[in-house]
Order: structure tokens, then sequence, then C-alpha cells
């Protein structure tokens, strides 16, 4: 019912792989933020704010470009 899928019909096959990745992605950042809490690298405030931050633009990085290789392919094929 919403007009976005019924004007543009290619969108329904994005919608698990982007919640496949929305999930990966997630794991991802717990992953590294741990990593480097375990290894002492964020007992500074300042620096725990870095990390995070860098951590945050890595992962919205590879988030637009998967979403984007993605969305080239479903348009490919649809």
């Amino acid at each position: 019912h919403w007009p976005v899928f019924i004007n543009v019909p290619d969108i329904t096959s994005l919608v698990p792989p982007l919640q496949g990745l929305k999930g990966n992605l997630e794991m991802t950042l717990a992953s590294r933020l741990s990593t480097h809490a375990n290894l002492g690298h964020m007992n500074d405030y300042d620096d725990k704010w870095r990390l995070s931050l860098a951590n945050l633009a890595l992962v919205e990085t590879q988030a637009i470009t998967v979403t984007v290789l993605a969305a080239t392919a479903a348009v490919l094929m649809g």
C-alpha cells in the first residue's frame, strides 16, 4: 500500500538484503568498539569520542557503498 513500492516494484527485492546489511553493520561496529575497549584504547574521554566517531564514519561509508551496489544490481536485474 506504500506508493514507492507500487511505483517502483524492484525496490521490494532490496528490503531483505538491506535488513541483513543493517544487522551486519551493527555487529561490526559493536565488535570494533569492544575490541578497542578491551585493548585499553578507550580509557581517555577524548579517545572514546575520537574512536567512536571514526568507527561510525567507517560503518556509514560501508553502508552507503553496499547500498549503492545493491540498488544498482536491483535496477539492472529489474
